[in-house]
């Protein structure tokens, strides 16, 4: 039986009068239904893109993980926090898709200076 979480090719579809379904291609070749009765076709559309869209968000926390560890002390601190706080963002975003439990992102700017984010996956 094919996990929908891991199943490829996630399309929506209408059924009628504006009701959209979303369906997956599984392992053994067959559409799965992932989601029904969806209202609206941006509803519909924005659900079938979620596998790409947590397959783009854990790129970009692997990116923004090497970042921080080459971005050169001369740039301004401003942007150093921009950096981190969307790391926290995405990391965040990535806990919540997959369901983890017991996540923690915390954010800690103490006046002009920026701390790291502690992100701990448990």
């Amino acid at each position: 039986m094919t996990d929908v979480r891991t199943a490829q090719q996630w399309e929506a579809r209408e059924r009628a009068y504006d009701s959209w379904f979303v369906s997956a291609l599984g392992d053994d070749g067959d559409r799965v239904l992932v989601a029904d009765k969806i209202d609206g076709e941006a509803n519909a559309r924005l659900i079938a893109a979620a596998p790409k869209m947590l397959d783009a968000l854990k790129d970009a926390e692997r990116l923004i993980g090497l970042a921080k560890n080459y971005f050169p002390k001369s740039i301004r601190n401003s942007d150093k926090f921009t950096l981190l706080n969307t790391g926290a963002s995405i990391t965040k975003a990535i806990y919540r898709a997959e369901g983890s439990q017991q996540r923690q992102i915390e954010f800690i700017i103490l006046g002009n200076r920026n701390e790291e984010i502690d992100a701990r996956r448990t």
